[in-house]
C-alpha cells in the first residue's frame, strides 16, 4: 500500500526490481521450491516465516497482490510427514507450544496485512465494490454449512465454527483475490503456469513421500497405508494430482513443443500409479483421457504427430514394464492389487450416512456426528470430523436437503461461467474444476482445505477469463 501513500518510491531502482521479481514466473517457482523444502526437510516455520516476509513485500510495495496466489495455494503443501500432528509418534513440532506460538503470530500478522489491503483496493477504487458473479452459490453453501445440523441436537459452536472454516478455505482465494487483482495483468495461460508448478511440486514430494515410507527399500510386499505426507494421505495426494493434470496439457496443446509438457502429463499419471489410491488411478486415467482428446483435437496439425508419437511411446513403455517387472509390481503394488475392486466397506458408510440424513433430512447432523459411523474412534478433541468417503452423502448427512440445493446453485453458477463464451482457456480450467467433482464421488475431497485453495482460484480465474472477454482490452 506504500506504494500508493508514497508513489515516488516507486522510482527506487530496488523497489522496481523486487515488483519484478514478484510478477515473474520465478517468484512462482521459488514458492513451489520453498515448499517442497519445507514438506522434505521438515522446515515449516522457516518457510512460512519467509512467506509472511513475501506477503508483506507484496501489500506494501505490489500495485496488485497476483504475486500472493502461488503462496495460498502452495502453503498448504509445506507441511511434511514427519511434523504431521496426526501421526502415531507424537513427534510433531505442531505438538509444541513454541511452533504453535510461531503459527499463531505468522496466521496474526498476515491476517492484519492482508486485511488492511482489501480494505484499502474495496475503498479507494471504485470499480472493486461490485459482488463476483458466484456471490450467492457461495453465501447459499456457506450458510449451508454453518447452520447444518442445527435442530438435530448436535449443533453446538465447534460445529458451526468448523463449517465457516471449510467455506472458507472453499471460497478465500476467489473472492480475496478478485479484489485485490488487477485483471488486466492476468495471462490467459496463469492457470496453467500455476497448476503444472504445483503438479512438478506435488510430483517431487511424491518421490519424498515413497522415500520415508521406505517403498525403495523394502524388498517384501509393501502396505500403501504407509503412504502419507504432512498434509494428507494418499488419496488426498491423488485428488490435488489429478486436479493439476490438465494444466500441462494446455501448454501440450498450445506451446509448440508441447510433446515436452505431453511427457510431464505421463510423469504424473505415473506418479498416480505410485500413489496408489485407487480413486485417484481410476479417476486419473478417465481425466488423462479426456485431457489427451481435447489437446488432440484443438492442436495445430503439424503438432498432433509428434503428439500422438510421443503418446505411443509411452503406451509402449508403459506395457514393457508390465510385462518385465511383474515381480516387482505384485511386492511393491500388493496392498493395492489385493484390494482390488471391493468397496473397502464404503457401501455400508454410504448406507449409514444415507441413514443419518433420513433422521434429518432438511438441516442434517453436522459435520461432527459423523464419527458415529465412522472406522475406528473418533475422538472428540478433534478438530477435523469423520467423513462419510462421498462428497454428496456427506452433504445431506451433514446439512441435509438446504445444503444440496445450495451446492447445486453453487454448480450452476460455476457452469454458467465456464460455458459463456467459452475458449480452449477455460475448457481446461474447466476439467480442472470437473477433476474435483469426479475424486470427491468416492471421498470428500470437496472438503478438503488444500483443493479448495486451488479450487477457488480456478474459479476467480474463470471468471476473469470472462470479464477480459466481455468487457477488458487484452493486450
Amino acid at each position: 500500500m506504500l506504494i500508493y501513500f508514497l508513489p515516488k518510491i516507486q522510482n527506487v531502482k530496488v523497489i522496481r526490481i523486487i515488483q519484478a521479481f514478484l510478477n515473474s514466473k520465478y517468484s512462482m517457482f521459488l514458492i513451489a521450491a520453498l515448499a517442497l523444502i519445507s514438506n522434505i526437510f521438515s522446515l515449516e516455520i522457516a518457510v512460512l516465516y519467509i512467506y509472511l516476509g513475501i506477503v508483506i513485500t507484496a501489500i506494501l510495495f505490489c500495485v496488485d497482490l497476483l504475486s500472493l496466489i502461488p503462496i495460498a495455494c502452495c502453503s498448504y503443501y509445506t507441511f511434511s510427514r514427519q511434523n504431521n500432528p496426526l501421526s502415531h509418534d507424537k513427534t510433531s513440532v505442531f505438538l509444541e507450544s513454541a511452533a504453535k506460538t510461531n503459527l499463531f503470530i505468522i496466521i496474526g500478522i498476515t491476517t492484519v496485512f492482508a486485511t488492511s489491503r482489501l480494505i484499502f483496493e474495496i475503498v479507494t477504487k471504485e470499480e472493486k465494490r461490485k459482488l463476483p458473479k458466484l456471490t450467492w452459490g457461495f453465501v447459499a453453501l456457506g450458510l449451508a454449512y454453518v447452520i447444518g445440523g442445527i435442530f438435530s441436537g448436535y449443533y453446538d459452536g465447534r460445529t458451526a465454527f468448523f463449517g465457516f472454516t471449510q467455506i472458507a478455505s472453499l471460497c478465500f482465494c476467489y473472492f480475496y483475490f478478485y479484489f485485490t487483482v488487477n485483471f488486466k495483468k492476468v495471462k490467459k495461460s496463469y492457470f496453467a503456469l500455476l497448476g503444472t508448478t504445483i503438479a512438478v511440486l506435488l510430483l517431487f514430494e511424491i518421490v519424498g513421500m515413497l522415500y520415508f515410507s521406505g517403498f525403495f527399500t523394502i524388498t517384501e510386499n509393501f502396505n500403501r497405508g504407509l503412504l502419507y505426507t504432512g498434509w494428507g494421505i494418499n488419496n488426498n495426494v491423488a485428488s490435488a494430482m489429478v486436479m493439476c493434470l490438465p494444466a500441462p496439457f494446455y501448454y501440450a496443446c498450445k506451446k509448440k513443443y508441447g510433446g515436452i509438457f505431453l511427457f510431464l502429463a505421463n510423469l504424473l499419471m505415473i506418479s498416480l500409479f505410485f500413489v496408489q489410491s485407487r480413486n485417484g488411478i481410476v479417476f486419473g486415467l478417465f481425466m488423462f483421457a479426456i485431457c489427451l482428446f481435447v489437446t488432440l483435437f484443438n492442436a495445430k496439425k503439424k503438432n498432433i504427430a509428434p503428439l500422438i508419437l510421443t503418446q505411443i511411446a509411452f503406451l509402449f513403455l508403459y506395457l514393457v514394464t508390465i510385462f518385465s517387472a511383474q515381480e516387482y509390481i505384485l511386492e511393491m503394488f500388493g496392498s493395492l492389487i489385493d484390494k482390488g475392486l471391493s468397496d473397502n466397506g464404503r457401501y455400508e458408510i454410504y448406507r449409514n450416512g444415507f441413514k443419518q440424513f433420513l433422521e434429518n433430512p432438511y438441516f442434517g447432523n453436522g459435520f461432527y456426528e459423523c464419527g458415529a459411523f465412522r472406522w475406528g474412534d473418533n475422538s472428540i478433541g478433534k478438530f477435523f470430523p469423520s467423513r462419510y468417503h462421498n462428497t454428496y452423502i456427506q452433504i445431506l448427512a451433514s446439512c441435509g436437503v438446504f445444503a444440496m440445493i445450495a451446492y447445486l446453485y453453487h454448480r450452476f453458477e460455476t457452469l454458467k461461467i465456464i460455458f459463456k463464451k467459452i475458449n480452449i482457456e477455460k475448457v481446461f480450467m474447466g476439467l480442472i474444476v470437473f477433476a474435483l467433482i469426479v475424486t470427491s464421488i468416492l471421498d470428500c475431497h470437496f472438503f478438503n482445505f488444500g483443493t479448495g485453495f486451488l479450487y477457488s482460484t480456478i474459479l476467480l480465474l474463470l471468471e476473469i477469463n470472462l470479464i477480459k472477454n466481455e468487457s477488458l482490452t487484452i493486450s
